[in-house]
């Protein structure tokens, strides 16, 4: 509740640094029936359609264009960022009011998920004044009043966001230290968000892989340091992956063009040359 109230208030007004909640509620909202009852209706209102952005349930997005709003929110889910629901609130109280067009709907909210993959997810930035900036473009969002307006708004904010970018050269440093093995599952639901983004990128009909499990292909039984690396990761079915287990990389190889997924026979394409698979070549396709 007591962050709700928070995301609320700095998505619709300003706070002052030195100041609590209370001192700018008395200062902000007018001492009147109305002025409370306007409140209460706009934080009921905003509960609701924050329920939605916190904890996206698959079956609230039903329409198949709007797949990509569970996609994005889930996404928040699982880098752990929440300041973002600051603006998100904005976001979709000027889409209701059918003050933003859906390609800008769209684009701000795909160009958030991939920021945030980049600087929480990978690089593990520190979100120094991201709360202030997300604070300050939700209530310039709320003030426009045209489409025009709210795409210059979408605009300014990707050009503000991207000025904070990590180097490549970060991104690459920080992306191999991403590992998923069962004894350390850490980092399990970024591993299986990147390879469904994989899949999904290589993947000629647009299908969205729902349910894998997240196979080795140099055994975990090897105990590497560098056996959880996403290089030696592959998204494959449960009873193939069971199959498979501590298998040598040559029988696997003639077991993976079973596969469904699209990465999986991409891998095969691309090493179907090779009779091993060790550091080198985990380090390689990690990069």
């Amino acid at each position: 509740i007591n962050i709700f109230y928070r995301h609320f208030w700095l998505s619709k007004y300003s706070l002052s640094t030195t100041r609590k909640l209370v001192y700018n509620f008395n200062k902000t909202i007018p001492r009147t029936i109305e002025g409370y009852t306007e409140f209460i209706n706009s934080l009921e209102r905003e509960a609701n359609q924050y329920a939605l952005i916190a904890a996206p349930k698959k079956e609230d997005w039903t329409q198949p264009e709007d797949l990509f709003v569970y996609t994005c929110l889930e996404s928040f889910c699982i880098f752990n960022v929440s300041q973002v629901r600051i603006f998100l609130l904005a976001l979709f109280e000027v889409k209701n009011s059918q003050l933003i067009s859906f390609k800008n709907f769209k684009k701000i909210l795909v160009h958030l998920e991939h920021y945030h993959f980049i600087f929480t997810a990978v690089c593990s930035s520190r979100p120094s004044g991201l709360e202030r900036r997300y604070s300050s473009y939700a209530r310039q969002l709320r003030n426009c009043t045209s489409k025009r307006e709210s795409a210059d708004c979408i605009n300014n904010l990707i050009t503000d966001l991207n000025d904070g970018i990590p180097d490549y050269s970060i991104f690459e440093k920080q992306f191999e230290k991403i590992v998923y093995i069962s004894t350390k599952e850490k980092d399990k639901k970024l591993v299986k968000y990147i390879l469904k983004k994989l899949d999904t990128h290589y993947s000629s009909n647009e299908l969205v892989p729902n349910s894998f499990t997240i196979e080795h292909i140099l055994p975990e039984s090897v105990a590497t340091e560098y056996v959880g690396m996403v290089g030696n990761l592959l998204p494959l079915g449960e009873q193939l992956n069971n199959d498979l287990s501590n298998k040598a990389f040559k029988l696997k190889m003639t077991r993976y063009p079973e596969s469904q997924y699209t990465t999986v026979k991409r891998f095969v394409e691309e090493n179907k040359n090779k009779d091993e698979w060790g550091e080198k070549e985990i380090v390689e396709r990690t990069k």
